[in-house]
């Protein structure tokens, strides 16, 4: 998953309010994402869809 702002890879980070997408190149860039966005959630979705 990349960063929407720079491209950079994004990885999972904990903050106040609970888990985020934070850009790896963090404090040099601040793009961040909620943790329910992306490819891997999208995929989650289907399979909860399949098997409810």
């Amino acid at each position: 998953m990349k960063c929407p702002k720079c491209g950079s890879p994004m990885m999972e980070r904990k903050g106040k309010y609970g888990k985020f997408w934070g850009c790896s190149r963090y404090p040099s860039c601040d793009g961040s994402q909620p943790i329910n966005w992306g490819p891997a959630y999208d995929h989650i979705k289907e399979l909860l869809k399949k098997y409810k």
